[in-house]
């Protein structure tokens, strides 16, 4: 075998390590420059379930990606690379001869002078996954001071393509098969899990959470999305799913977030949305994990109660159900989605609806009904 068939062969076993999340994709990326004689090989991808963006582009400053971002280097009208890549099939070779580089500098200046200072010379790219949801792309981009590649880099380069798109696809498959595991896994806990993408797309739900959808009281699966009941409170659902995706991938470890639905009566649900765990480099399917904390049974049976004794508000009876089962006021402002000094004005109310004087004594009148 010659040296350059064993840098393909060594290429392709990167792609497929890669997929398994043995190696990174920045190194495979860089076997691929190597084995088509390219300075830097780049791997993107863009689009609503994607881990948007990604951009490996190995042997260049950690600061360029964000730079490439920065000068519209993303810009199909600026970037004739990306203009024309995203109009071409999969697997279909464009490199300098069919972009439009002279019209790039000119719309684009602050491109132009990205180019010249990362040395930015011959490009060959092709599309390895492209469907209305997400486009993965790969690139070989040349130095300044090689020359374009020959016929038989283009041949290698197309074949080397093939390659990651399968290891892709197959990284796609194993992303979704730990979605529907990590949501299983939740089953055992009598938890409520739905793995969402960020416009709500879901791939994994644990058995509570399909028995929760089905009742439809605040949320339900439509066309395979999760959808809150109340369109206001679903709009900052999928604002804190993207939150906690895209932040993720820059700060891991980050904070989890909540939202509050409510349901026709205003009883609360509580949704916590956490970043899924990751165990590849680049996560190609972004998603994250929101959980739901439905009121208990004998919450729910102690609020029908205090409604119908006391006369209490729907966000009333909740609070005095939720301090039956000895949450605090802490406890309950996050359950509810609202102050802790919201809860202290709302258990005024209910002393005076109630006759209790104190929290102690509206436990224990409100269990001797239970």
């Amino acid at each position: 075998m010659s040296e350059f068939e064993s840098k393909l062969q060594f290429a392709k076993k990167g792609f497929g390590e890669a997929a398994l999340g043995l190696v990174g994709w920045t190194e495979a990326m860089a076997r691929f420059a190597d084995a088509v004689g390219s300075r830097t090989g780049q791997l993107i991808g863009i689009g609503t379930q994607a881990a948007v963006p990604f951009n490996i582009m190995t042997e260049m400053p950690p600061e360029a990606g964000e730079e490439f971002e920065r000068v519209g280097g993303g810009d199909p009208w600026i970037n004739s690379r990306v203009r024309v890549g995203m109009a071409a099939p999969e697997l279909a070779l464009r490199d300098d001869a069919d972009f439009t580089l002279e019209q790039d500098n000119e719309r684009g200046p602050d491109f132009a002078d990205w180019k010249e200072r990362h040395r930015i010379g011959y490009s060959c790219i092709t599309n390895l996954v492209r469907n209305d949801r997400f486009l993965i792309g790969l690139a070989a981009l040349h130095d300044t001071s090689q020359e374009a590649m020959g016929s038989r880099e283009k041949r290698a380069f197309l074949d080397l393509a093939s390659a990651v798109r399968d290891a892709i696809r197959l990284q796609l498959s194993l992303e979704g098969q730990e979605a529907k595991l990590v949501a299983r896994t939740f089953d055992a806990i009598d938890k409520a899990v739905f793995v969402c993408g960020p416009d709500g797309m879901v791939s994994g739900i644990s058995q509570p959470a399909v028995d929760l959808a089905r009742q439809g009281r605040w949320l339900t699966i439509r066309h395979e999305r999760l959808v809150l009941r109340d369109p206001a409170t679903h709009g900052e659902l999928i604002r804190t799913i993207g939150q906690s995706i895209f932040s993720a991938r820059s700060i891991p470890g980050n904070s989890h977030d909540a939202v509050v639905a409510r349901d026709k009566d205003g009883y609360p649900l509580y949704l916590e949305i956490a970043p899924f765990p990751m165990i590849h480099e680049v996560p190609l399917r972004a998603c994250a994990l929101v959980i739901a904390y439905p009121p208990q049974e004998r919450e729910v049976k102690c609020a029908a109660i205090a409604r119908a004794v006391y006369r209490l508000t729907p966000t009333e009876a909740m609070i005095a159900s939720y301090l039956v089962s000895g949450k605090s006021p802490d406890a309950i402002a996050g359950l509810c989605g609202i102050g802790r000094g919201t809860v202290r004005t709302h258990l005024k109310r209910i002393f005076d609806k109630t006759g209790a004087r104190s929290q102690v004594g509206l436990v224990a009148l409100l269990t001797r009904m239970l």
